[in-house]
């Protein structure tokens, strides 16, 4: 999935020429932090935190002399899903900016949009269990891991990998339709895997559930 299919386009975006003052009441209603400003044209210029909209000495000042304040929080109409989650989080922002590659304005992409996909997908909406390998990426095969899960009687429903900056080591989340893990777990460890993490419906719980429900908490606020 792509940003281009979760845009919202509920939020009028703001004008170079407006003043903070006007934001106040928007914020409380599109329950956002941010608000997108651009020219007449369309062209992005920024988004306006509520915070930084707040703490503005002159509330009547217009965006155009406020431009050290419009932060680029934006992603381009083809990227996918997971860079839009990623910039959400590592923002602290609920509301970004979607833009075509000459950055005009498409719309924007909301919290509670994301939450639905996150919710839709199969590593987390579909029945079952969660488990993270971390590896090498030299030694990661597809093929191997769908056997070891397979020879357990069960399948692989989603996976997603996550690379570790400046390193070789990654993670792979594999979402399967087991809620009980502990055979494949078993499995794994015979084949000297490494478990960094793993939720499933016996009362285990650990670190990736929790990274998951602080992304949804997080999202939900």
């Amino acid at each position: 999935m792509i940003a281009l299919e979760l845009i919202s386009q509920d939020i009028t975006p703001l004008n170079i020429n407006d003043t903070c003052d006007v934001t106040f009441d928007l914020f409380d209603e599109y329950k956002v932090t941010h608000l997108p400003v651009c020219d007449e044209n369309d062209m992005f210029q920024g988004m306006i935190s509520e915070n930084d909209a707040y703490d503005v000495e002159r509330p009547d000042t217009p965006f155009s002399q406020l431009k050290r304040l419009l932060a680029p929080l934006y992603v381009e109409e083809n990227d996918h899903v997971f860079k839009v989650i990623s910039l959400m989080t590592s923002s602290n922002c609920s509301c970004i900016a979607v833009l075509t590659p000459k950055k005009r304005l498409l719309g924007t992409i909301t919290a509670d949009v994301l939450m639905k996909v996150i919710g839709d997908t199969a590593l987390i909406g579909d029945i079952g269990g969660v488990l993270e390998l971390e590896m090498n990426s030299f030694d990661y095969s597809l093929a191997e891991i769908s056997r070891l899960v397979e020879s357990n009687d069960a399948r692989i429903l989603g996976s997603y990998i996550r690379n570790v900056p400046d390193s070789k080591k990654i993670y792979v989340t594999l979402k399967i339709n087991k809620t009980d893990l502990s055979g494949i777990i078993q499995t794994f460890q015979r084949y000297e895997y490494d478990i960094s993490a793993s939720y499933f419906e016996n009362g285990t719980t650990d670190s990736l559930q929790d990274r998951y429900d602080n992304l949804l908490n997080y999202l939900n606020q």
